[in-house]
């Protein structure tokens, strides 16, 4: 009875400690770790790219006076009012 109890003691922390399979919303089966990691189930999809950088400043033009927000995300736009125009929409 004692070697029974202890082999299910000792399943279950294996079950609990096991990772989860997932579908991203592109398909993609990844292996969710409780870490909060996680990888490609498909090591072919696993890529490892460098992602370019732009170094270059970017500055809004004097002309460019009248702030326009997104209601969806946290971006703005900058544009000229003597040249733009728009609807609120």
């Amino acid at each position: 009875m004692k070697y029974l109890l202890t082999f299910v003691f000792g399943l279950s922390l294996l079950i609990s400690n096991a990772q989860q399979n997932a579908i991203t919303g592109n398909g993609e089966e990844v292996l969710l770790y409780e870490d909060g990691t996680w990888e490609y189930l498909n090591d072919s999809l696993n890529i490892d790219e460098v992602v370019s950088v732009n170094d270059q400043l970017f500055t809004k033009n004097k002309s460019s006076s009248f702030l326009v927000k997104s209601k969806m995300t946290n971006v703005g736009v900058y544009l000229n009012p003597k040249v733009w125009s728009f609807t609120n929409g």
